[in-house]
C-alpha cells in the first residue's frame, strides 16, 4: 500500500486530498497492474472514490515499467 497526501497548490497549513494505491491479487485489474486506487477528499466535503479509477489508472500508466509508481521510498534489496 501507498499513501500520498494531496497538497493544493497554494501554502496552506493542511492538506484536503490522499490518494492510496493498494497492491491486490493476481487478476484484480492486470492491464493497469492490479492496483487498486483511494481518492479521500476531506475537505469541503468528506469523499471517498476506490477501485479501478480510469483517471488515476491512466496516469499511472506512464510508469507502468516501475509498476505504476512514480518514486521508490524503498532501497532495493
Amino acid at each position: 500500500t501507498v499513501v500520498k497526501e494531496k497538497w493544493p497548490e497554494f501554502k496552506a497549513d493542511a492538506f484536503d486530498e490522499y490518494g492510496a494505491m493498494v497492491k491486490r491479487e493476481p487478476g484484480y485489474d492486470p492491464e493497469h497492474g492490479d492496483w487498486e486506487y483511494v481518492f479521500v477528499t476531506l475537505r469541503p466535503t468528506h469523499t471517498v472514490m476506490r477501485g479501478k479509477l480510469a483517471a488515476c489508472a491512466n496516469c499511472h500508466a506512464v510508469a507502468r515499467d516501475r509498476d505504476s509508481l512514480f518514486r521508490s521510498y524503498l532501497a532495493p534489496k
